[in-house]
């Protein structure tokens, strides 16, 4: 994986962070009521600017969740037209050059329109109902009709995401702008030619297909770096990954799928319904998470496992990319036993201290809290390591059949 895509993942999670928690900090810091930041007296009435929170209903369900497949759609599109329409456009133009790209603007544009989207049509319409806006601007204008004085209120409120969304959608006007003013540039005959292969999209499609499979994979970036940062490598993403893991499926399934089959399905509603007549939500959401998060312990796992193909690099072009049943796994017993082993151990050992240190990460140590809450540390520890083991083995047959691939192929 490229550092800049590493990069840009982080700046949206971290976005979507600030919005999260601003909102979560506003809801429990000033509650329902309202809080002066400024209050500027005008000649026929106040403007005001304060925190007060106020929560903005979303829609149905269905409109929800069909709403946000549109706009990730139209967002997929735009970041598939970001990466690949310059070279397709501009392929064999000689004033090529003139063309401004500004790749680290359009990451950026990208990056907080990515980020106000996913705050609003899944966070905000799924886990607070609504757009929870806190950030408050009012215009108090004093009005006499008829004798009669009143009060008539402005009112803007927004948040965070909303800055994100406005803040991106300006930029990616600007960013179009640029390209427009860079294309006046070209001939007459090269803008013709360039518009031409605009209006054609199967034609970006197909370059975007040839672009990609004659790409290598010795400039990707990857956390196999050596046998030690390796095995850090390994045990740290699969227990980090495993709480993303978590976090994502926990909140789909519970915010966005469930909510949606009680709806149109009858039976599983009364059956939620009777659940929740018996236990309270928090026994139930709980539970829920506990069930989700140990089962995103093996993916976790097996991806960061998986992850590790420069382990198995070596072997695959001695065998000339011929990997014969059961060769991959003799190979990796006799040269990386130990660093399965000790991979294996590390997640065990490592989830038991989260535990017994009572760390309260939430999602973090939430499988591990399961395992040796339930079943107690010996068991805990056997469990723990099985997981390990059974993801580490299927991501090692993942790695080698990447590698055979890739030998077969041509690097």
């Amino acid at each position: 994986m490229k550092r800049k895509y590493i990069y840009c993942g982080l700046a949206v999670v971290l976005l979507i962070l600030a919005d999260q928690l601003s909102k979560l900090a506003v809801a429990r810091s000033v509650g329902e009521s309202s809080r002066e930041l400024i209050q500027l007296r005008l000649k026929d009435g106040w403007l005001v600017f304060h925190i007060h929170p106020y929560l903005h209903a979303r829609g149905s369900v269905l409109m929800s969740v069909l709403l946000a497949l549109v706009t990730f759609a139209l967002l997929a599109a735009v970041i598939f037209c970001a990466r690949h329409v310059r070279a397709y456009a501009l392929e064999d133009i000689a004033g090529a050059d003139r063309v401004k790209s500004y790749p680290r603007f359009t990451n950026s544009t990208i990056c907080i329109l990515l980020a106000g989207t996913v705050s609003s049509l899944l966070f905000d319409a799924f886990l607070w109902g609504g757009s929870l806006d806190f950030i408050c601007f009012e215009r108090y204008k004093y009005l006499i009709e008829g004798g009669v004085q009143y009060t008539d209120v402005y009112r803007l409120d927004f948040d965070l995401k909303d800055v994100y969304l406005f803040v991106g959608g300006l930029m990616l006007i600007v960013r179009c702008t640029i390209w427009d003013f860079s294309l006046s540039k070209l001939s007459k005959e090269e803008r013709r030619l360039v518009n031409k292969r605009l209006r054609n999209p199967v034609g970006l499609i197909r370059s975007a297909r040839a672009k990609n499979s004659g790409d290598g994979t010795e400039n990707r970036f990857t956390l196999s770096l050596g046998s030690p940062l390796d095995l850090v490598a390994v045990i740290a993403c699969g227990i980090l990954a495993s709480a993303v893991f978590g976090a994502v499926a926990y909140f789909i399934f519970t915010f966005v799928l469930l909510p949606v089959a009680a709806e149109y399905i009858a039976l599983l509603g009364s059956f939620l319904n009777d659940i929740g007549r018996k236990y309270d939500s928090e026994t139930v959401y709980r539970t829920i998470q506990e069930i989700i998060t140990l089962l995103a312990l093996f993916p976790a796992l097996y991806g960061a496992n998986a992850s590790a193909k420069r382990l198995e690099k070596p072997f695959i072009r001695n065998t000339e990319g011929r990997l014969l049943p059961g060769e991959g796994l003799a190979y990796r017993l006799k040269h990386n036993l130990l660093f399965d082993v000790l991979t294996a151990s590390g997640v065990a050992l490592i989830g038991f201290g989260l535990s017994a240190a009572q760390v309260k990460i939430p999602f973090l140590c939430l499988p591990f809290d399961l395992i040796y809450g339930r079943i107690g540390v010996p068991a805990g520890i056997a469990v723990s390591f099985a997981i390990t083991a059974a993801a580490q083995f299927i991501g090692a047959i993942k790695a080698q059949r990447h590698w055979c691939a890739v030998y077969l192929l041509g690097e």
